[in-house]
């Protein structure tokens, strides 16, 4: 059934930051139905941000099981406010930080937490730490990756916050300049929305699901983002970026990248 056609295309929805907003996950999980993603992608901090791990993983396993509803399969890691080793898995849901999943002729590599906030969260960790563990993850995989973290990469416009600070991962950078997967799906920075191309990978922040921001793209208030991704590889991936208010859906900011043609990147070493 999740197994993709020759070219392999692939419907994706990424959201990430949801932060236990059950009510917008509901509103979500009824819009994928009708929507027939072959993925849902979910990037971390999943549950309530909290330091209980009793309150904030019964959080999470309520998100994950609501979104799981859908027709889709999903794939997740937890971000730097879930707590490591996630254990919520059904048939077509599964935890894939740390680890490698093949599907159809891409590889799939999870790695989730953050590099170390002032917040000291329940899954942080060392750039150098992190720089081994995806390498070690990297080198068992064939050229077609997809890599999914929740931190985005160092000094770009995906970890860039409203105060100018990037706060990304060096590591997660680096590894992307090293191994070039063909598209790099994250989140952590809520205000950091967007896509563009790293090195020759295509990396996408989908926004934060969870209520953000004032007078964000010529609204008074945003409930909610996620991205429609549409991948085709090795030939092209087009992102949509879609807002979700309690009672409307929109979409705004459509943009299609060629893989393997890198004449117009965003961001260089």
């Amino acid at each position: 059934m999740y197994i993709y056609d020759e070219e392999n295309q692939l419907k994706i929805l990424a959201v990430a930051d949801i932060h236990g907003n059950i009510n917008m996950i509901r509103h979500l999980a009824e819009w994928t139905k009708r929507e027939s993603f072959d993925l849902i992608i979910v990037p971390g901090d999943i549950g309530v941000s909290s330091k209980n791990e009793e309150l904030q993983r019964a959080s999470a396993n309520e998100i994950l099981s609501t979104l799981c509803k859908s027709n889709s399969r999903l794939l997740y890691v937890p971000g730097n406010w879930d707590f490591p080793d996630m254990g919520f898995s059904t048939k077509n849901c599964m935890n894939i930080d740390q680890r490698i999943l093949s599907y159809g002729n891409l590889t799939f590599v999870g790695f989730g937490g953050s590099n170390f906030t002032p917040a000291y969260s329940p899954y942080e960790w060392k750039e150098s730490k992190a720089i081994e563990d995806l390498s070690s993850l990297f080198a068992k995989t064939n050229a077609n990756t997809v890599l999914i973290t929740h931190s985005p990469p160092f000094a770009t416009a995906l970890d860039e916050t409203f105060s100018k600070l990037h706060i990304g991962s060096r590591a997660v950078r680096e590894t992307i300049f090293k191994w070039n997967p063909a598209l790099c799906i994250c989140g952590h920075v809520h205000e950091a929305i967007g896509s563009l191309i790293v090195g020759k990978t295509v990396t996408i922040n989908p926004g934060s699901l969870n209520v953000i921001f004032p007078n964000s793209f010529g609204k008074n208030h945003l409930d909610g983002l996620c991205a429609k991704i549409d991948f085709d590889f090795p030939k092209s991936a087009s992102v949509e970026f879609i807002y979700l208010g309690p009672d409307l859906m929109s979409s705004f900011g459509v943009t299609h990248f060629n893989l393997g043609l890198h004449g117009e990147e965003r961001c260089k070493k």
